[in-house]
């Protein structure tokens, strides 16, 4: 009786290895989304614009941390409501980035002094606010700090001016979520008209 053919049988490449190699790819991908996402816009929340890119910081967050230390010097802060990367520049003097009122209008000086004031004014406040509380504790900031007077920073509120500084300021806190307009509208604070009422997102 004769023995049966043996059967034989091609040995089939592992797929594991280009598995592997897929996710590591798509691990690279995800990880320079979140890279070059956090080097634009260095604060971003959960809830925000940048909402699907936070996800990808959030899952990359240890990874990222790392590159950034070993790299930069920069650090990372990332929690479940907001991502923040402490960026320094070793020139203080560079104005290649400032910060923007709209296209092609940069912050001057005074706004810039105004911005940290109304985030000092804002530590004080409960979490809804008025644009008129904010800009009348930064004006009583500037008073009482006399080395502002000596650098030449003045502000009282008087003329249109000086009040559509502390709009710039206001609509700038928006755009970051600091800020949230629960009701009314900046340019009737402009015109001595009406005030704005305003949510505070303190964590932020």
């Amino acid at each position: 009786m004769s023995a049966e053919p043996k059967q034989h049988t091609e040995a089939r490449p592992s797929s594991v290895p280009k598995l592997t190699r897929h996710l590591s790819e798509h691990e690279t991908h995800e990880r320079r989304q979140a890279l070059r996402a956090l080097l634009r816009d260095p604060l971003m929340t959960a809830h925000g614009p940048h909402a699907d890119t936070f996800v990808l910081v959030r899952r990359h967050a240890t990874w990222l941390r790392e590159w950034f230390m070993h790299q930069t010097g920069w650090s990372l802060h990332v929690g479940s409501e907001l991502a923040r990367l402490f960026k320094t520049t070793a020139d203080t003097s560079d104005a290649t980035h400032p910060a923007m009122a709209r296209p092609g209008e940069p912050f001057s000086r005074r706004r810039y002094v105004l911005l940290c004031l109304a985030l000092a004014a804002m530590e004080r406040m409960d979490r809804q606010t008025t644009l008129d509380q904010i800009a009348r504790c930064v004006v009583q900031l500037v008073a009482e700090d006399d080395a502002l007077g000596q650098a030449g920073i003045e502000f009282t509120l008087e003329g249109r001016s000086q009040r559509r500084d502390m709009v710039v300021i206001i609509r700038f806190l928006i755009g970051l979520g600091v800020l949230t307009r629960v009701q009314g509208d900046e340019e009737a604070f402009v015109s001595e008209r009406g005030d704005v009422l305003y949510q505070i997102n303190r964590p932020l």
